[in-house]
């Protein structure tokens, strides 16, 4: 992934060590009152700090960095990611991700940029209840007490599906041809907790990033856009896209 020299020369394990372990980037150039930006969640939030740190450089942030991969940063009962985890990696997560909460609520910083594969983590309450009902009602309960403390809440929808979908190879292996590799919108798009649970906060503070339109149409989503490959591995987004969509993402911000 992607850091800036404003990240400072070394990057520490954001698994590891500390409970919730965050790395400081610096854009701010010096400013008396810079803006204060987290970016929070997992390997999906990561891939966004393309287009985050070009954001950061023109509107000189403050950016604090807080991952931890297949782990959902929502107030829900974390059972696994894709397959069921061990009983220890679900106690670090559901620590972590509970713990990192609270140190948005201490930070208190003016936004929050956060996604997840919500659509892979498994959760289970013991309700019977769905997982993905389970997924909106954990995301909402963080997200609104941010907002509750004055905290600007911008949910990232996720990227179309890959390797769910096609072959992660399908670019490669067709590269004269990559409308070969296009999908339809309703496999690849399936509905997102995370936007799901943004359409219902319907507070002012909560805002959706939803960059969908730009992997695809209102039939299609590709996997090459404008002569760019659109994913880097079969789960993420190619830094070189992510960082074409800085201007679509402050532009959603914005509105």
């Amino acid at each position: 992934y992607y850091y800036a020299e404003q990240c400072g020369p070394t990057q520490p394990d954001a698994t590891q060590g500390d409970l919730v372990p965050v790395i400081a980037c610096d854009f701010s150039t010096g400013a008396a009152d810079p803006e204060r930006v987290w970016i929070v969640g997992d390997s999906h939030a990561q891939q966004w700090q393309g287009a985050a740190f070009e954001l950061a450089r023109e509107r000189g942030w403050v950016v604090t960095l807080a991952y931890r991969g297949h782990c959902p940063a929502a107030d829900v009962a974390y059972v696994g990611f894709r397959g069921l985890a061990s009983p220890d990696e679900v106690s670090a997560c559901r620590e972590w991700s509970r713990s990192v909460s609270t140190a948005v609520l201490e930070a208190k910083p003016d936004l929050v940029l956060t996604a997840m594969a919500a659509r892979q983590h498994l959760v289970d309450d013991g309700s019977g209840r769905s997982g993905a009902d389970q997924f909106v009602e954990g995301l909402l309960a963080d997200w609104n007490t941010w907002a509750d403390a004055g905290i600007r809440v911008a949910p990232v929808a996720d990227p179309p599906l890959n390797g769910e979908v096609r072959g992660p190879d399908c670019v490669v292996l067709n590269p004269s041809d990559p409308l070969t590799c296009a999908r339809p919108r309703a496999d690849a798009q399936p509905a997102d907790p995370v936007v799901t649970a943004a359409r219902l906060a319907d507070r002012e503070e909560i805002r959706l990033v939803d960059l969908t339109d730009f992997f695809c149409d209102a039939q299609m989503c590709y996997s090459v856009v404008g002569g760019v490959p659109v994913y880097y591995d079969a789960d993420h987004l190619n830094l070189v896209y992510v960082r074409m969509l800085a201007p679509a993402f402050g532009a959603a911000l914005d509105r």
